[in-house]
């Protein structure tokens, strides 16, 4: 039985992500990560011309990248699919050599033992971007077999209640 789960894909293999255009299920994974640059349209800076004014509406979209991630829209701002499209981006990467460490909450178990899969998946290009380009510009829908989502690391874990307190005890 599966108590919970986040970063599957919805009827069209694209990421339970935030924005209704990329997937059919936008915002039903409130804990999803995804570690990618996405491109934005910004209306409003094209129209400052006062240095200082543009110094500030750069520091407040690079602020609002995170909520950007999470679908929150500033105004003048939107996702686009191209990067010929965009005039901005917010990067949510892994630099290399570093490491990201994420918590999640898990639901209340009926068991004291507990099975954690835990994947790391990458795929160079997002379904949704292979779709718009079959449809604006021709792509051949065969491509999108051959951009695989790849496992990068995965692995087990065993959480039981005596694990839980014996970390509880040891400070961990």
């Amino acid at each position: 039985m599966v108590l919970y789960e986040s970063g599957t894909l919805d009827e069209t293999g694209n990421l339970r992500d935030a924005f209704p255009k990329h997937t059919t299920e936008a915002g039903s994974d409130p804990d999803l990560t995804v570690f990618t640059q996405y491109m934005l349209s910004e209306t409003v800076f094209a129209k400052l011309s006062d240095p200082e004014e543009q110094d500030a509406r750069r520091s407040e979209l690079t602020a609002a990248c995170s909520d950007i991630y999470r679908g929150q829209m500033p105004a003048g701002v939107a996702v686009v699919p191209f990067p010929w499209s965009a005039n901005w981006q917010c990067h949510y990467m892994i630099r290399p050599g570093k490491t990201v460490q994420r918590r999640y909450g898990l639901p209340q178990a009926t068991s004291s033992s507990l099975q954690i899969d835990v994947r790391l998946l990458f795929r160079g290009f997002p379904k949704y971007f292979l779709t718009k380009l079959e449809d604006t510009a021709g792509l051949d829908p065969a491509i999108a077999d051959r951009v695989p989502l790849v496992t990068v690391a995965e692995t087990r874990l065993t959480y039981s209640d005596t694990l839980a307190e014996e970390a509880w005890d040891s400070g961990e």
